[in-house]
């Protein structure tokens, strides 16, 4: 059974919060920030969070990430249906038996992780992220480490 998908980001600034989100349907749906550093450069070219608040609206997230290029240094999301119960999550249970639908963590810049319930969407992603040219993508199966849906 495939858990998520694990691929390495080109380390830098880009947009690379929206090309991994771009391919997931986001309407009717809300995104939890729980834990971030990222950030961007503001006109006087000074690093400023990019994000300034913690729950946005699909489409919020949507049009915040694709408006400035960004630099991530921790990033993690649990992104919800808008009617779903939002809850602590803290291992791969606890996403199995919430409402949260898919978990994106990206930790030191480049390791990223994404864990979604639908394995044909896990699918998709794993051949986007390939045309995408990440490097070290993997399936993450029930031999998965990862025991903390959270990157600190």
């Amino acid at each position: 059974m495939i858990r998520g998908i694990e691929f390495l980001l080109p380390d830098g600034h880009d947009r690379h919060l929206y090309h991994i989100l771009k391919s997931i349907n986001l309407e009717n749906k809300v995104c939890y920030i729980e834990f971030n550093e990222v950030y961007f450069k503001s006109k006087d070219r000074h690093f400023e969070d990019f994000f300034i608040k913690n729950a946005y609206n699909g489409q919020e997230l949507t049009a915040h990430i694709h408006a400035h290029e960004h630099f991530i240094i921790f990033f993690e999301v649990f992104i919800y249906p808008e009617k779903g119960i939002y809850e602590q999550i803290e291992s791969y249970n606890d996403f199995i038996e919430s409402d949260c639908e898919m978990i994106l963590l990206i930790s030191d810049s480049v390791y990223c992780e994404v864990y979604h319930k639908s394995e044909v969407i896990l699918q998709r992603l794993f051949k986007i992220f390939e045309k995408l040219g990440y490097e070290g993508i993997i399936y993450k199966d029930e031999n998965d480490s990862r025991y903390r849906m959270s990157v600190t």
